[in-house]
């Protein structure tokens, strides 16, 4: 499982499992002889979990959580799921507030993008 995950985000990442393991500080060897059923030590996985930006429970698979999301963001989403319809446009007038005072480019606002 954790092999398995450990790979495909590396192939998300678009780097070597290999070069990932040197960058951590495992070998290859130990990388290679996980198996299936085989959970590599703690410190091993919160190394992995920062360097993807997931968490460890993400690696064990006891989180479905998508990948291509940092922590900030998949915590916003969390948030926003927990708000009542009135709470969520809320929320989305207020981004749209904030998105015109801090944006990185002229993308659209939220709120002209769902109309």
């Amino acid at each position: 499982m954790v092999k398995d995950t450990f790979e495909k985000l590396c192939a998300k990442k678009g780097v070597s499992p290999s070069s990932v393991c040197q960058y951590i500080g495992i070998s290859s060897a130990a990388y290679s002889q996980w198996k299936a059923d085989t959970i590599p030590r703690n410190t091993t996985l919160k190394k992995m979990a920062d360097y993807f930006d997931v968490s460890v429970d993400y690696l064990l698979g006891k989180e479905e959580r998508n990948p291509e999301l940092s922590k900030q963001e998949q915590y916003l989403l969390d948030c926003f799921r927990e708000l009542n319809e009135k709470g969520k446009e809320y929320i989305l007038q207020t981004m749209d507030m904030v998105k015109k005072e801090y944006k990185k480019s002229d993308t659209p606002t939220v709120m002209e993008n769902i109309s």
